[in-house]
Formats: C-alpha cells, structure tokens, sequence
C-alpha cells in the first residue's frame, strides 16, 4: 500500500465551546486512521468570516491538517467529511510539498 501526503482544508460549524471543536477534530482524526492514513500536522486557523452564508452562518472555524494516505481511500475519508454535519466544507488536495509538523501549537 504506497501512501501520498494529502491536505484538508475543513471548514467547521463556529458555535459552541473549544471542547466540542476539540471533539469533531479528534473525530476526525479517528477517521483517518479508520482509513489506514496518518495525521501528519494540524493547524488551527480560528474563527473566520465566510465569503458567503453556509447554511445561514457568517463564521466558521478554519483547520488544515496534513495527512498520509492510500489513494484509493480517500475517496470514502471525502464521504465521511460531507456526511459529517459539523463540517460545512472541505478540500482535500495532494501535498507536494514536505509537511515539518508544527511545535507546541494545536
């Protein structure tokens, strides 16, 4: 099974507290290993003002994380994301470039 690095930009629901954010990221996360894949890096990129209402909503809550992956799996890891009701959006693309995972930082 030959893994590529992978980027996910998600887009997540902006209310409630850091502990529910915390969870839906850890969900996440769980998903990727539940797909064979690896979390590389996660940055946190706070709350920002949308370009344009999502489902009634001004903000959301910014993330990318870095992550190694089959190919062939992350197809069904998209799925999961769109089914997933906290994620608003998300964007996943193939990183060419090499990810240093980020120190003390979320």
């Amino acid at each position: 099974m030959k893994t590529q690095t992978y980027e996910a930009l998600l887009i997540l629901q902006a209310e409630g507290s850091g502990e529910d954010l915390a969870k839906v990221i850890q969900g996440i996360e769980r998903q990727v290993v539940e797909e064979g894949g690896k979390v590389v890096d996660r940055r946190d990129l706070q709350k920002r003002p949308l370009a344009y209402r999502i489902d009634k909503k001004l903000e959301g809550h910014y993330f990318v994380i870095h992550l190694e992956m089959d190919p062939g799996r992350v197809k069904d890891f998209s799925r999961a994301l769109t089914l997933n009701p906290k994620v608003m959006r998300h964007l996943i693309a193939k990183n060419t470039l090499t990810v240093t995972p980020q120190t003390g930082g979320a």
